[in-house]
């Protein structure tokens, strides 16, 4: 049984004269497993000093956690960031909302968060419902959101103060402008 422990190598002791690896010597040295994987790693074409050290700490000391984050920068550099589902919704929707008249990106809310609510229900145990059911869902709370939507009015009220409080509002705070709403 090979073991790596007992050589002190470099990538020069297992490369031939001309820059590639020397097959048989690291399969010679390594477990069959670890050579196929060392195999597959390219030789670098730069001409540099063969020394024993891993430029990805500071320390040049190789630790699984370093080497853990070698692996997931790489995956990273690869394959573009990871978001959550809830950043890849809130994309979506934020483009969404550009894109489309503004009932249209209400519906499609009500109907995602219908979806979502759905969703929830079923990793809590409860079943499924059929899509259908979800669409007319959908459909009755858009109506009542649309409903309360045209009878809200801007409350009213009065303020009565005692008029021995000298209060005014900030400089430039005092008006609200035409058309707002509390």
């Amino acid at each position: 049984m090979p073991k790596l422990e007992d050589h002190d190598l470099l990538v020069s002791d297992l490369t031939s004269k001309q820059g590639e690896w020397d097959k048989e010597k690291v399969k010679n040295i390594l477990w069959l497993v670890d050579a196929k994987e060392v195999l597959n790693v390219p030789l670098s074409f730069e001409d540099c000093d063969d020394i024993p050290i891993w430029h990805f700490e500071e320390n040049e000391e190789c630790s699984v956690k370093s080497g853990y984050k070698v692996i997931m920068d790489r995956q990273h550099f690869q394959t573009g960031p990871q978001y959550s589902s809830l950043e890849i919704f809130c994309g979506i929707a934020f483009d969404l909302h550009k894109k489309i008249p503004k009932s249209d990106f209400e519906t499609w809310c009500t109907l995602s968060w219908m979806i979502w609510g759905d969703r929830n229900g079923v990793i809590h145990g409860q079943r499924a419902r059929n899509p259908s059911c979800i669409l007319e869902d959908t459909e009755l709370w858009f109506s009542k959101y649309k409903k309360m939507t045209l009878t809200l009015v801007a409350p009213t009220c009065t303020i009565s103060l005692d008029p021995k409080w000298d209060w005014s509002a900030p400089l430039g705070h005092g008006d609200l402008p035409t058309g707002s709403r509390l």
